[in-house]
């Protein structure tokens, strides 16, 4: 036999070997995990938030923490969540506050707008009290 033709039927036998690794490597569950397209990551659902931002020195914020706790309360089992925010703590640094206590509704999340509590917004009288508060919170809900 000639040498080209021993060449030859090398190339064939070494292409089929490929062709069948090839194949078989396709059909592996590795390759199929490989091709998956990643999965979108599901949005996370964002949480009505009540945010109260104080200070510890604040007589204000004192005379307010009774009230906040029956707010906590009160919303436990609601879908808007009740959040106490110390300004010292780091979680504060994203909040610029003009003066403490200061409420404020995000109705989508911390990740967007938020709404302060003020007599300027609808029913709301400003005085910080436990029923004013409550209606504050309730705009989340019908936003």
């Amino acid at each position: 036999m000639d040498g080209t033709v021993k060449m030859f039927i090398a190339g064939v036998v070494v292409g089929a070997l490929l062709v069948y690794a090839w194949y078989y490597y396709r059909s592996s569950e590795k390759f199929q995990e490989e091709q998956k397209q990643p999965e979108k990551p599901e949005p996370p659902k964002q949480t009505p938030q009540l945010v109260l931002l104080y200070s510890n020195g604040c007589g204000h914020c004192h005379r307010l923490m009774p009230v906040w706790e029956k707010i906590e309360e009160a919303l436990k089992d609601s879908p808007v969540q009740a959040i106490k925010i110390e300004m010292s703590q780091p979680e504060a640094a994203g909040h610029e506050v003009k003066g403490v206590p200061a409420i404020r509704l995000f109705p989508h999340g911390m990740s967007q707008g938020f709404i302060e509590y003020s007599p300027q917004v609808q029913g709301i009288k400003g005085d910080r009290s436990l029923d004013d508060i409550m209606r504050f919170s309730a705009i989340a809900q019908s936003a």
